[in-house]
């Protein structure tokens, strides 16, 4: 017994033990494999990293675990004007440093909160920190400069300093502002992280922002008639480029006995600055109306996302290579040399952009230093005549990108340019070229969408400096301003979604409308410009699917529609099943261990080789991403470039299931061959000195 033991029964068990583990192993494999992928969505964040969300490897998806809260939007009244308000300095700030707080009242005291942006499980921002009470200051009128016209309130004094905590997550940050009088307003800064390499970089507009600020009654735009009086804070008049917004400021008295207000373009400020607050959204001035909602929606995604402004880009662009993507939302109008430069070259190096917004890159702007800090002077007198400085430096001329002496139209960069001002807000009609990124979406290449053109608009021009291989992703008819941009004189014209592949791999998208942000998310922070409910889930996947694919991810893209077939799902239920399989067959061969057993792992593993054909038909998307060519042509002419596609990768898909098959066979054959029972021969005892008893 013990050499029948020793010399048959472990053999067959070393087998088994073999078998069962290498089918196992196989069977994981063929889940992962084998099973279909899925479209991006909400990242899972395990919970309990709330405290520790700065060191996360996504810290904006671990900040967004952390308990929100509702209390960060409006609930007192604005109150009379110049009841409370404030700016901050600088605009933005790392983690460490110090962010002082101007802040003007005419009551005895006020509090402040401070709350960060962002998803929160929809409550759209969390609180960080809240003030004692502080003895109110109301600070002195602001000084206008007789030249330029430039506001500026740099004479107040600093009320308060806020350094920032290092575990506060780069941001969009909020101070709401509560007098003891019971009034409300509004300041903000950005807090950076200039190490972080998160896959988004956000660009809040602040130039921008700053152009249209009307506070202390000059903007870019319009600028108080002498002998008039103004309010102490003028209401928002709209500019030719700008959606109106009504005044949220409720007046406790009115002057009657003083002649109304008047602004007129004719005195406009040359110069704005930061030292002063903003005089529309309560204090947040067009960020609330246009930037807000793009903000959400990358953070309920769950996206790796750091924040920086157009002051950081101008100051040094460097760290835009870190990343890999620049993201710049709603309106960013106003550029400067080094803001264009510092752009430019990130999409050089590889970092794509996307513009979710229009009229961007469209005046030329110098920046300087003000008492308070540098780059807190914006420069911009729009007139070749009137810029002396420009007289001896061309290039350097504060009026339109796209005129003779700086001429670098934006579409160089955009891929197309700034058209005119819409007459109202209108549907959004997809194009042809957005076929790639509709997986998922529920809509077709001439799906309308309401009201996601609005404001301003651009599209495609024939001016020598448009990038090759434009797509066009949307193209939908307008009503336009005929005294504005280049609107035809009958009104009509049209505006479109753009998408380019720089030399560099770079992708370049223009949104072409103030309101794609609008498709995403439907918060209204200020309830008199209206509310708006456009998002849905079938936009939102569009965005992200071309999001996924500018940066390269190829299983997120659209697979062709011929690559959804129901032969395709079918060979997909192959796939699913060899997993189940190869496990029945790792029993079978603990089980009865015989030379038939090579048939059928060949049959499972071949049919895992099949069910690979799903994922084939997904790369395709990795075809699409392979070069700037191959993507216009697929955008453009999607049907024969897809099936040129989907035929060279099954026909490699489909040798690879038989050299699978083959190799699957001979190894299950040599398998089978080692673990057959052995035929045993009895052993007979030599006869040798040997009688039975009783012979």
């Amino acid at each position: 017994m013990r050499g029948m033991t020793g010399d048959t029964l472990p053999a067959p068990m070393h087998a088994r033990r073999l078998a069962l583990t290498t089918a196992l192993v196989l069977a994981l494999t063929a889940i992962a494999g084998c099973g279909s992928l899925t479209g991006a969505g909400p990242r899972s964040i395990p919970a309990g990293v709330c405290a520790d969300a700065v060191t996360s490897s996504n810290p904006t998806a671990a900040e967004n675990t952390c308990p929100g809260s509702t209390t960060w939007q409006p609930d007192h009244p604005l109150g009379p004007a110049g009841a409370i308000e404030g700016f901050s300095n600088p605009v933005s700030v790392q983690a460490g440093q110090t962010v002082r707080l101007y802040i003007s009242t005419t009551a005895p005291t006020y509090s402040y909160t401070v709350y960060r942006l962002g998803w929160y499980g929809g409550l759209g921002a969390r609180q960080v920190y809240m003030s004692a009470s502080i003895q109110g200051i109301k600070q002195p009128a602001p000084t206008i400069d007789p030249v330029t016209r430039m506001v500026s309130a740099a004479t107040w004094r600093a009320s308060v300093p806020l350094t920032i905590p290092s575990d506060w997550v780069t941001g969009v940050y909020l101070v709401k502002l509560l007098s003891s009088t019971g009034y409300i307003h509004y300041l903000s800064f950005v807090v950076r992280d200039d190490a972080s390499h998160a896959t988004y970089v956000f660009q809040a507009s602040v130039f921008t922002d700053q152009a249209y600020n009307l506070w202390g009654g000059h903007s870019l735009y319009l600028g108080l008639v002498p002998n008039t009086h103004p309010q102490s804070t003028p209401p928002h008049t709209p500019p030719p480029h700008s959606t109106p917004i009504p005044s949220t400021t409720s007046h406790s008295t009115t002057i009657h006995s003083a002649p109304r207000p008047k602004y007129a373009y004719a005195y406009r400020s040359y110069v704005v600055s930061f030292d002063r607050p903003y005089d529309t959204d309560a204090g947040l001035g067009d960020f609330a109306v246009w930037d807000i909602n793009l903000l959400r929606w990358l953070e309920r995604n769950g996206d790796d996302v750091a924040y920086t402004t157009d002051t950081d880009t101008d100051l040094s662009g460097s760290g835009l290579t870190q990343h890999k993507m620049m993201v710049v939302a709603g309106h960013s109008e106003y550029w400067s040399t080094a803001m264009r430069a510092h752009v430019t070259a990130a999409r050089d190096a590889g970092v794509s952009l996307a513009f979710f917004g229009a009229n961007n890159i469209y005046w030329h702007v110098r920046t300087q230093s003000s008492p308070l800090g540098p780059d807190r002077e914006i420069i911009c007198y729009k007139s070749v005549a009137l810029d002396l400085a420009g007289r001896t430096n061309p290039e350097e001329t504060t009026n339109l990108w796209r005129q003779r002496q700086v001429d670098d139209p934006e579409n160089s960069l955009l891929g197309q340019e700034y058209a005119g001002v819409l007459r109202s807000q209108t549907s959004m009609r997809l194009a042809p070229g957005v076929a790639p990124f509709l997986e998922g979406t529920g809509l077709s290449a001439d799906s309308t969408l309401p009201d996601l053109i609005g404001g301003e608009y651009d599209h495609p021009t024939q001016n020598g400096h448009s990038p090759p291989g434009l797509v066009i992703l949307a193209s939908s008819p307008v009503h336009c301003k005929v005294a504005d941009g280049s609107c035809p004189r009958d009104g009509v014209d049209y505006t479109t979604s753009t998408l380019y592949h720089a030399a560099s791999g770079a992708w370049v998208f223009d949104a072409g409308t103030f309101s794609w942000a609008w498709g995403l998310d439907d918060l209204s922070f200020d309830k008199s410009v209206g509310t708006h409910r456009h998002a849905t889930a079938g936009f939102q996947r569009l965005t992200q699917n071309l999001l996924a694919f500018m940066l390269g991810d190829c299983a997120i893209p659209s697979q062709s529609d011929a690559a959804r077939t129901p032969i395709f799902a079918a060979i997909g239920v192959l796939g699913e099943a060899c997993a189940l399989l190869l496990v029945v067959e790792a029993l079978m061969l603990a089980l009865w261990p015989e030379r038939r057993g090579w048939s059928i792992w060949a049959l499972a593993t071949g049919l895992c080789a099949l069910g690979l054909s799903p994922l084939a038909a997904r790369l395709t998307a990795v075809v699409a991403c392979s070069g700037g060519a191959t993507v216009s042509g697929l955008a453009n002419q999607s049907g024969r470039v897809a099936a040129a596609a989907i035929v060279t990768v099954q026909v490699v898909t489909v040798a690879t299931c038989l050299a699978v098959i083959v190799v699957g066979g001979l190894v299950a054959w040599t398998v089978a061959q080692r673990i057959r029972p052995r035929r045993l021969t009895p052993v007979v005892p030599e006869a040798t000195h040997w009688r039975p008893p009783g012979s």
